[in-house]
């Protein structure tokens, strides 16, 4: 009789165990989910608006554009860097044509300019004429059809 209880007892526990489980895996996978990366509004001039996603560590710059399909008129990637240098771009594995903004510590458009996917080496370089602290990719020529401009303002939120 103690053999059949002890037996039932084992087989109760190891179910509930297995239920505990499925009630909580779900929560467990939420938890690991590759956090979203940031995204914050910008406005160059007083008629252009963009939602961009933020690369502010190596490996975010690292990556930028890669392997992205596609992107909207006023989306991009705003690359944030601790100084203003004039940094060296290039657009390995990047499948969509873009306009760099190179943006001052002043806040104000350094240089644009033009760059084209490239998915085998050797690929082009692309350096500002003037330092930056600050790089917003974007759709390329979306700078011309919104009248973006050397010298525009850039204001971020």
């Amino acid at each position: 009789m103690v053999a059949k209880n002890l037996r039932d007892w084992l087989i109760e526990a190891v179910s509930m165990k297995w239920l505990m489980v499925l009630l909580l895996l779900p929560l467990l996978l939420g938890c690991a989910e590759t956090p979203k990366k940031s995204t914050i509004s910008l406005q160059i001039g007083s008629d252009a608006f963009f939602t961009a996603d933020v690369a502010d560590t190596p490996a975010e710059r690292a990556e930028g554009l890669m392997f992205r399909p596609a992107l909207g008129e006023n989306e991009g990637m705003w690359f944030v860097f601790d100084a203003a240098q004039p940094y060296q771009f290039w657009m390995k594995n990047t499948l969509i044509p873009l306009d760099m903004v190179f943006v001052g510590e002043d806040m104000r458009i350094a240089d644009i300019l033009k760059a084209d996917p490239c998915l085998a080496e050797p690929c082009a370089r692309y350096t500002p004429r003037a330092p930056a602290r600050y790089v917003l990719e974007i759709s390329q020529n979306a700078t011309d059809r919104q009248g973006i401009r050397i010298g525009d303002a850039v204001r971020v939120g």
